[in-house]
């Protein structure tokens, strides 16, 4: 039903820059609420007309945001698949525990669509460990340095 995810998407752009590690606000036209999904791939104006994927991470009714600046998100990516809101909180755990960007923790949660296809739930839950572990690893050599 049109409306019940909200006015507005707050979305992520797929990029590790540490400036640009925070949602952006967009419109989300009435004819794509209904396929928008949270953790779902879009491609939205960044940067003047230039188009980005990103990730919604969350839906709002209101913004403190002028409603005339905002861009529009110009299309939900279909035939992809969808991230369940559980694996967006997990990447907002690792930010938050970690640090480091944003969209480094999604891009490590989000299972590789390739590898989606005929994987059992276990063996993702595996290897999300196993990244997790690696990523932890990085982080923490970096900053031994």
């Amino acid at each position: 039903m049109p409306g019940i995810k909200g006015k507005f998407a707050e979305v992520i752009v797929d990029l590790a820059a540490e400036k640009l590690d925070r949602p952006f606000t967009y419109l989300l036209p009435e004819e794509l609420q209904e396929s928008a999904q949270l953790g779902g791939r879009v491609l939205v104006p960044f940067g003047g007309n230039r188009k980005m994927e990103g990730y919604i991470v969350g839906f709002s009714d209101e913004t403190d945001l002028p409603e005339e600046k905002l861009k529009a998100v110009g299309e939900v990516l279909t035939g992809s698949e969808t991230v369940e809101g559980r694996l967006v909180g997990l990447a907002a755990f690792m930010k938050k525990r970690y640090g480091g960007p944003m969209a480094l923790a999604l891009r490590t949660a989000f299972p590789a669509r390739k590898r989606i296809r005929a994987v059992h739930i276990s063996s993702l839950l595996r290897q999300m460990k196993t990244e997790l572990r690696c990523w932890t690893h990085i982080h923490s050599r970096q900053t031994t340095r």
